[in-house]
């Protein structure tokens, strides 16, 4: 996933910009990340609880950026 420049957070491994990985399909990583902060590390700078919520409702829906390959937590492929 990465910040957009709105603040959103959006899913998708080729995304520019600064990235975290997340556990794949997993809410309850995704909370853990937020209570313990680990957004405002991975990003590097505070993180708005809307736009957890947002990511949040992204992955209980099982939507993703149309055109990505993103499984949440899942690192790039490597040759």
């Amino acid at each position: 996933m990465a910040r957009a420049a709105d603040g959103s957070l959006k899913p998708g491994r080729t995304l520019p910009g600064r990235g975290a990985w997340l556990c794949p399909g997993s809410p309850a990583c995704l909370d853990t990340a937020a209570r313990k902060g680990g957004f405002d590390r991975a990003f590097k700078t505070r993180i708005d609880r809307s736009a957890i919520d947002a990511l949040r409702l992204l992955f209980e829906g099982g939507e993703t950026e149309s055109g990505t390959d993103f499984v949440p937590g899942t690192p790039p492929a490597r040759d």
